[in-house]
């Protein structure tokens, strides 16, 4: 026997709208990543493990993304890329 419990937030529009773009952001990045990868795979036939690489560029191209997310998020987000 399982024991779960489910909550439900009481979410104010400033939260809902601070959530919202966190998501946008961390789906951004996501889809940067993928779309990134999925090219080096089709011209270099090279599989890109690393989620050092867009760390590496936090500060360039992902700079906005970065500023929304912040470090751990933005970090976290990387290591789910990558695996």
């Amino acid at each position: 026997m399982w024991r779960t419990e489910t909550f439900r937030p009481i979410m104010s529009p400033v939260l809902e709208e601070f959530l919202h773009r966190v998501d946008d952001a961390a789906a951004k990045l996501i889809n940067m990543e993928d779309y990134r990868r999925r090219r080096l795979l089709f011209t270099t036939r090279k599989i890109d493990k690393s989620w050092r690489s867009a760390w590496e560029r936090r500060k360039t191209e992902c700079a906005e993304i970065y500023e929304v997310l912040d470090s751990v998020n933005f970090h976290g987000t990387c290591r789910a890329v990558s695996e």
